[in-house]
């Protein structure tokens, strides 16, 4: 918590304290003094007799009873603001996650309409076969897009629970490079891995690890990559962590760019460089499941001093390590 929060936590707190006991102190002992003693209100109307009668124990007694209400009303105050702050932030968010999602897949049908009312027509005699690919990758790009918004929905619902286990993530990572390695051959880009030791383990739920945070990375890296240039993957220690980096050659990404990519409130899709589709919903999508598995992801994109159009973008996961007592891994995380 930083110190602007603590100080208007701490603000309305004493503000709410010192309401009770000032309200304790001068109204409800007053009050009390004519409800049980033998003053009527206008006897009370005399500044001595007020004087006298406020500076009484029984006033201090009020006044702190009112200090400690309060206090308490204060901190129940407190909770109820930040959990409407936060209700309302989770409602902009599925509002602008909405509206995106709704003109991303309007988008998409479109298209595909189009084509196909083109086609239907008889005017298109060549080029079919084209615009049925284009058909083809606009469906399912919309079906991506509704998979990506069901999964972070059941994410922030709490119905996705990760099945954490044990985990040869190395193993893991190349079997999920397996399945761009087709993609990336069309642009003329291999995988490149950079890792120190042969084994590394981690405590995860491989199935999330795997198919949703990985082949994301991975196909982001082939899409934004510059043709020719590697994808080069690491792994390796850093204190009790473990970093996983993904680091390729592609369009420069100003900072201010790099703050938005994982908010679902921000449209962030951006075509690849060979010109290939994205729903923006990946990279929030990744940022969800790696916090749910305990890990951290950051961006980092470097300008290309001779080409300020290019960069070198690092996407850096950071997983809590574990201790192995196996003999026969040479690895202590």
């Amino acid at each position: 918590m930083d110190k602007k929060k603590k100080w208007f936590i701490t603000k309305h707190i004493i503000v709410d304290s010192a309401s009770g006991f000032i309200a304790g102190f001068f109204i409800i002992h007053p009050v009390s003094v004519i409800l049980i003693g033998n003053h009527n209100l206008f006897s009370l109307l005399s500044w001595n007799l007020i004087f006298s009668h406020l500076f009484l124990p029984m006033g201090m007694y009020f006044g702190i009873l009112g200090f400690f209400f309060g206090l308490v009303i204060g901190i129940f105050h407190y909770n109820i603001k930040e959990k409407n702050a936060i209700l309302r932030n989770l409602i902009d968010e599925k509002d602008t996650m909405l509206r995106i999602f709704s003109h991303d897949l309007i988008n998409y049908i479109g298209t595909s309409v189009s084509f196909l009312t083109l086609i239907n027509s008889g005017m298109l005699k060549t080029g079919i076969s084209e615009k049925l690919k284009r058909i083809e990758q606009s469906l399912h790009n919309s079906m991506e897009l509704m998979d990506h918004i069901k999964t972070i929905l059941a994410v922030e619902s709490g119905k996705i629970k990760p099945k954490m286990k044990r985990c040869e993530i190395i193993n893991i990572i190349k079997k999920s490079a397996v399945l761009f390695e087709e993609k990336a051959e069309q642009k003329n880009i291999h995988f490149q891995f950079d890792c120190k030791q042969h084994k590394v383990y981690l405590n995860l739920d491989p199935i999330i690890f795997k198919n949703t945070i990985i082949n994301n990375l991975l196909s982001n890296a082939v899409k934004f990559s510059l043709p020719g240039h590697p994808v080069i993957i690491g792994c390796y220690n850093k204190g009790k962590a473990i970093l996983i980096s993904f680091r390729n050659t592609g369009v420069y990404i100003p900072p201010e760019k790099i703050k938005s990519l994982f908010s679902t409130r921000i449209t962030t899709s951006t075509s690849g460089t060979a010109g290939e589709r994205g729903s923006g919903f990946g990279l929030p999508l990744v940022k969800k499941f790696t916090n749910l598995l305990n890990g951290v992801i950051t961006i980092n994109c470097i300008q290309n001093p001779e080409d300020k159009n290019s960069g070198t973008i690092t996407v850096l996961l950071k997983f809590p390590g574990i201790t192995l007592k196996y003999p026969d891994i040479n690895l202590h995380i």
